[in-house]
């Protein structure tokens, strides 16, 4: 009762706009302020995401980038939205392939697949375009560049984290053997070895990042 007292007269000015509910150990409520009046949760859903996936995924769990070998001679990069991939990681995720001669025909080139994604999943549809071009609301995909926050991945990630891909490869001089190959999300991939593999921080780190920038 002391607690819910003192926040009621700290919230009296703007009660109408906010609820409180605060649970004990037992799950029993022990301060209740407008709780069953809908809000939208805006940034405080990243709590219960957060929470549930280090619940489930554990704190040192990793989202990995890595380059993998296609029975047809072909590479892929499987990516899975490590937010801190940036074109450092690019650059180191390809270099090897200069020791490593994957192609038997010199006069072919091989490519190097990208999946793309339903740009309708790059946000929540209820986001707004003012939330959009921040960012703060990067577009949601796996092949993210610096957590999809410059203003060419805020336009179209899949086609900026290719671009830097081509990038990448024309300083390696890697484009007379290799050039790259977007193929539809459902595109099926048999590899039968992985070439290199850059591993993200550990959740309990990414959390960090996104409990305090928002970047997805």
């Amino acid at each position: 009762e002391p607690l819910q007292n003192k926040l009621e007269d700290y919230t009296h000015n703007f009660n109408s706009n906010i609820s409180v509910s605060i649970l004990d150990d037992s799950g029993y409520f022990i301060v209740d302020i407008n709780g069953e009046t809908p809000r939208i949760p805006a940034s405080n859903q990243k709590i219960l995401s957060s929470a549930f996936s280090l619940d489930v995924l554990g704190p040192y769990y990793t989202l990995d980038t890595s380059l993998k070998r296609i029975n047809n001679g072909s590479l892929y990069i499987e990516a899975s939205g490590d937010p801190d991939f940036n074109k450092s990681h690019l650059e180191d995720l390809i270099n090897d392939l200069n020791h490593t001669n994957y192609n038997s025909n010199s006069n072919l080139k091989l490519p190097i697949l990208i999946k793309t994604s339903n740009k309708k999943n790059w946000w929540p549809s209820s986001w707004s375009y003012a939330d959009r071009k921040e960012e703060y609301g990067a577009p949601i995909t796996k092949y993210s560049l610096s957590s999809n926050a410059s203003i060419n991945s805020l336009n179209n990630p899949i086609h900026n984290f290719i671009y830097e891909l081509e990038k990448a490869l024309e300083r390696e001089n890697l484009l007379k053997k290799y050039f790259v190959k977007s193929v539809n999300e459902n595109y099926p991939i048999d590899y039968i070895s992985t070439i290199k593999v850059i591993n993200s921080a550990p959740l309990y780190i990414l959390l960090n990042l996104v409990n305090s920038e928002s970047h997805n």
